[in-house]
């Protein structure tokens, strides 16, 4: 199966590939700075054209773990399904950008990922279709894939901004102040 990462340069990019090719990946990296949307487009374009039944989406800044084999093994009728992960800000397990896309799916989103070229959260919008939702289409698996967010001390600002740009506010510094812990 074909795993599409997503990256901007995370310092966790070569992690991510790595786990994902060792779990038997074919692994696509779409790394430059364009813009989610564009990286979506792109994504769902390449997906289309080149898709076995389904494919894997992730974000670079995402250590993967052995439990996206599980997420890939669901077989509930849905066409999307997107995992947990634990993420490092929040400190906390929430929904997280690796999803499990069957070709229907990818159909869909491609025909659709136009419409939300302004939006600040793209995916989210593509998720949000009715297709997906009546019948129900897409699901949230209760299987964590891994970590979000750790090692991303480079990014810090860009995410911060990011973060509070959508109204997701985190206890930075409870962040911070376990990252110093590995500088003590």
């Amino acid at each position: 199966m074909k795993a599409y990462v997503f990256s901007i340069g995370e310092s966790t990019t070569e992690l991510c590939v790595s786990q994902l090719d060792k779990m038997g990946f074919e692994v696509h990296l779409l790394h430059d700075k364009t813009s989610l949307w564009s990286k979506l487009k792109q994504f769902y374009q390449y997906a289309y054209e080149d898709a076995d039944d389904s494919v894997l989406r992730i974000d670079a800044d995402i250590i993967p773990n052995q439990n996206v084999l599980e997420l890939i093994k669901l077989d509930d009728g849905c066409w999307w399904h997107q995992s947990l992960v634990f993420d490092w800000y929040r400190q906390d397990l929430g929904p997280g950008s690796v999803s499990h896309l069957k070709f229907d799916a990818i159909e869909l989103a491609k025909e659709n990922i136009d419409k939300f070229e302004h939006e600040s959260r793209p995916e989210t919008a593509v998720w949000r279709l009715e297709e997906f939702h009546y019948p129900r289409r897409c699901h949230i698996a209760n299987i964590v894939t891994g970590l979000h967010g750790y090692g991303q001390t480079d990014q810090r600002e860009r995410i911060k901004n990011l973060k509070h740009f959508r109204g997701q506010e985190y206890d930075w510094d409870l962040v911070e102040r376990i990252e110093a812990i590995d500088k003590a």
